[in-house]
């Protein structure tokens, strides 16, 4: 039996770290150019893919349908990592990510020209790994739910035409 080791990046809303202005609307009809949402997406470790499940698969056609309704928009697909493994293996690792998310998008019919998908590994913490190592050997819940909070997908709107 093969084991495929999960990530889940939890849908964050951030709005008193200033990171993000909450979960993506599809229905909201006004936009900012820059302004971010969260997303909750699993991915295999083991392999280069979203797991297409109940929850990712809603989220993913919910941007499909906004993408192909609002075709003056662009967005960029943003994958983060925690501040565990290495910097190099962290951004290559989000940056297939994101492109797997692109590639999913693109096969439901979004046009390429709409997105950009982008890994940035441990680049931009949303919690620090000084904060976080406070819990590491008093809470170790909290610890790893910290780390879990850097991990993360993100759309932000890089263009309205």
């Amino acid at each position: 039996m093969k084991i495929i080791f999960s990530l889940i990046l939890i849908s964050v809303l951030l709005p008193l770290l200033g990171k993000a202005q909450g979960t993506f609307n599809f229905s909201d009809t006004a936009f900012t150019l820059g302004q971010r949402h969260s997303l909750a997406l699993r991915y295999a470790l083991s392999e280069a893919r979203v797991i297409v499940d109940s929850t990712s698969i809603l989220q993913l056609d919910s941007i499909v349908q906004f993408l192909k309704k609002n075709k003056q928009i662009s967005i960029e697909i943003g994958v983060h990592t925690d501040s565990r493994g290495s910097d190099p293996l962290n951004l290559k690792m989000t940056q297939w990510r994101s492109e797997q998310v692109r590639n999913y998008l693109v096969e439901q019919g979004v046009s390429e020209s709409q997105m950009t998908a982008k890994g940035y590994g441990e680049t931009q913490l949303i919690i620090p790994e000084e904060e976080i190592n406070k819990y590491k050997k008093t809470n170790k819940l909290q610890y790893e739910k910290l780390h879990q909070m850097n991990r993360r997908t993100e759309l932000k709107i890089i263009r309205i035409e």
